[in-house]
C-alpha cells in the first residue's frame, strides 16, 4: 500500500511538473521574456524565482555569485517549481521587473558584454539597488525552495487565469492593471527568439542541461 501511494504521488508530481513547464514555456514566448532581463541575449532558459525574471545561462552564473539572499536561480525545464513560484513568474516577467529594477537607469546606458562587467552590473542592479524604484519591489515567495521537491510535499497545480494580473485570461499582464509599474524600463534589445522545436532551441537546451549538471555536481 505504501509503495502504491509513493508511485501515485510520483506520477502526480511528474504531471504537475509538466503543467508548470508548459506555463513557463508560454511565458517565455511573450515578447518581453524572449530576451534575457539583464543582458538582452536571446532565448533565455533560466530564471530568478524571487525576482520574477527570465535570464540567460551567462547571467544565471552572475546571479548565483550574488547569492540566494538576492537571487534564487532555477532552470525553466530542469528544476521542479512550486505553484507559488510559477504564479509569481507569471505576475512579474522581464518588463515589469525591469520597470522596477531599472527605473532610474539612464536611457542611453550601454549594457556590459564582458563577464566582469555583467557581474558588476547585476550586483549594482539587485544588491546595491542602484537604479531601483525601491517602493515598488514586490514580495516574492518567501523561503528558498530546493531544486527537487519532496515527494511528500503537498502540491497543487497553478493555472493562470489572468486574475493575478488584474486582466482577462489570455491578455498581457503588463500595462493592464493600474497599479502595475510601467514597462518603459524593459530590456531595450528584444530580437525574436528561436521558435520552439528549432535546432537552435535544442542546442540551447543541451547547453542548459550541461550547465545545470555542473552546478549540481
Amino acid at each position: 500500500a505504501i509503495r502504491q501511494e509513493i508511485t501515485r504521488m510520483s506520477r502526480t508530481n511528474r504531471e504537475l511538473d509538466r503543467q508548470h513547464e508548459k506555463i513557463l514555456e508560454d511565458q517565455l514566448r511573450r515578447p518581453e521574456n524572449r530576451v534575457c532581463a539583464d543582458c538582452g541575449a536571446k532565448a533565455p532558459r533560466w530564471s530568478s524565482t524571487n525576482l520574477g525574471i527570465f535570464i540567460c545561462m551567462r547571467c544565471s552564473a552572475c546571479h548565483r555569485h550574488i547569492g540566494t539572499g538576492y537571487s534564487k536561480v532555477k532552470s525553466v525545464s530542469l528544476d521542479t517549481w512550486s505553484p507559488e513560484q510559477v504564479k509569481f513568474m507569471c505576475s512579474m516577467g522581464n518588463a515589469r521587473a525591469n520597470a522596477i529594477w531599472e527605473a532610474r537607469l539612464p536611457p542611453n546606458f550601454a549594457r556590459p558584454r564582458d563577464q566582469y562587467g555583467l557581474d558588476e552590473f547585476i550586483k549594482n542592479k539587485y544588491v546595491r539597488k542602484q537604479w531601483a524604484d525601491t517602493s515598488q519591489i514586490p514580495q516574492a515567495p518567501g523561503s528558498p525552495f530546493p531544486n527537487r521537491a519532496s515527494p511528500s510535499a503537498s502540491r497543487t497545480a497553478f493555472v493562470p487565469t489572468g486574475a493575478e494580473y488584474g486582466s482577462p485570461r489570455g491578455r498581457s499582464p503588463l500595462g493592464q492593471s493600474p497599479s502595475a509599474p510601467s514597462p518603459t524600463a524593459q530590456t531595450r534589445r528584444q530580437p525574436s527568439a528561436s521558435p520552439p522545436g528549432s535546432p537552435a532551441t535544442h542546442r540551447d537546451r543541451d547547453r542548459e542541461r550541461r550547465h545545470h549538471h555542473h552546478h549540481r555536481s
